[in-house]
């Protein structure tokens, strides 16, 4: 006699029940496959057409898994986030090109304003320096430096004038500035010269506060030059040779100018304003 043949009843193999070849999309899972829901096998559901799961970063949008957008690559600084989250002003990701920072919020004077872009720094000296700064270049060189000591980053200068000023030499903020902790000076440049502004530069690059202290400026409030400059900023003394100064606790006009019963001989020692630009 003809010994009877066994055949397999197993769907997981390399042959079907229906006797055809293993296929992606024929309803059956077998391995390597992750799923495979035959005709309802979709880019879009929860089994793909290549028969995976579903999941974030599989270049496929799916609205089973919550997806907002699906960009194939797990970067979170383009318009779609590792979460598959449309990037946002908020979300903590500062998205490249779009964004200047992003610190999870959208409420500002922290450092980051509401709509994600960013504050320029400005600050008080921790130094102070008689009226002969060196000029211009001096005076710049000098805020440069702490900055850089700092960490701050960035391209610094002096708020001092002689023949140029802040006016005509500052590269001016639409973003504001603030204080190295964040806070915010001024929301614009406009906002900055209309004659007061909203805290007091009394913190240093350090991020130190600094008591009451005199400031050389030579700058009035609308960031134009006054006459008194300590011989444009190369003077350290003489008779009658002063020049204008502010208060760093001071947010009217006095923050750069006292006026000129308050001007200083060039002889004495005071700080500077640094403006990142």
């Amino acid at each position: 006699m003809r010994a009877a043949t066994t055949a397999t009843r197993i769907d997981n193999d390399t042959c079907s029940n229906a006797c055809k070849p293993k296929t992606c999309g024929d309803g059956i899972k077998q391995a390597p496959e992750q799923c495979d829901l035959g005709v309802m096998n979709s880019n879009t559901g929860a089994c793909t057409l290549a028969c995976l799961n579903a999941k974030c970063g599989d270049n496929f949008k799916q609205a089973s898994n919550n997806e907002e957008c699906d960009d194939g690559n797990a970067s979170s600084t383009d318009a779609c986030t590792a979460m598959c989250k449309n990037a946002k002003c908020g979300d903590t990701f500062v998205w490249s090109g779009k964004e200047q920072c992003d610190d999870g919020n959208v409420v500002g004077n922290d450092g980051c304003n509401a709509n994600c872009t960013k504050p320029k720094l400005v600050f008080v000296t921790s130094g102070s320096w008689n009226g002969n700064l060196g000029g211009l270049t001096g005076g710049d060189g000098k805020c440069q430096t702490l900055a850089n000591a700092a960490a701050l980053g960035g391209t610094y200068k002096a708020w001092i004038n002689n023949t140029n000023n802040p006016q005509s030499r500052f590269v001016k903020s639409a973003t504001g500035y603030a204080l190295v902790n964040g806070k915010d000076v001024a929301k614009s440049w406009a906002d900055l010269v209309d004659g007061s502004i909203l805290l007091p530069i009394n913190v240093n690059e350090k991020n130190a506060a600094v008591a009451q202290a005199d400031v050389w400026t030579g700058t009035s409030s609308n960031g134009t030059s006054l006459e008194e400059d300590c011989s444009g900023w190369f003077a350290s003394g003489g008779l009658l040779v002063i020049g204008y100064e502010g208060r760093n606790n001071a947010t009217n006009g006095n923050w750069t100018n006292t006026g000129l019963l308050n001007a200083s001989n060039c002889s004495t020692v005071q700080r500077l304003y640094c403006f990142q630009q």
